[in-house]
């Protein structure tokens, strides 16, 4: 539970743009975290339907399962004993569609990674997790991607 309460705490900091250089308590950790080695790819995923691609890290091998509905691509954990939960997801949409939602809402869940001719892609993040136990825990954690290092993975193409 308290890897869990950490890694959301993480995701807080990082998303209002807390640098590690600002937050030294979490430095150790965070570091932990931000350099693992997730350089080496496994696979490409490519959809060329949506437009683009995504480079899988080695690290995710046997861990991992990917879900299409509608125009939003899920990538999860998979965890022992039949573990799952969202890592985040890749939805494709218009950018009327985007602008609408951001109007009607003030922002929209999720963060613009990519636009090509009239069409937004934005990483959706999970809003909770249910992982039964602190290996499920500490591989989920291991799994996470920082924005910067995804759009490094996260392709747009033709």
């Amino acid at each position: 539970m308290q890897n869990i309460i950490v890694f959301f705490l993480i995701l807080q900091l990082l998303g209002n743009g807390y640098g590690l250089e600002e937050n030294t308590s979490l430095k150790p950790y965070l570091e932990h975290i931000l350099h693992q080695d997730n350089l080496e790819i496994l696979e490409t995923y490519s959809n060329k339907e949506l437009g683009f691609t995504f480079d899988i890290p080695k690290s995710w091998e046997n861990h991992y399962q990917i879900k299409k509905e509608n125009n939003t691509i899920y990538f999860y954990f998979k965890g022992k004993p039949d573990n799952e939960q969202l890592l985040f997801g890749i939805k494709v949409m218009t950018k009327e569609m985007y602008n609408k939602t951001i109007e009607e809402d003030g922002s929209y869940y999720g963060d613009l990674i990519g636009e090509r001719n009239n069409w937004v892609f934005v990483r959706e993040a999970p809003i909770t997790m249910d992982l039964v136990d602190e290996e499920n825990s500490e591989k989920f954690q291991e799994m996470y991607i920082p924005k910067d290092e995804f759009l490094k993975k996260f392709h747009i193409i033709d």
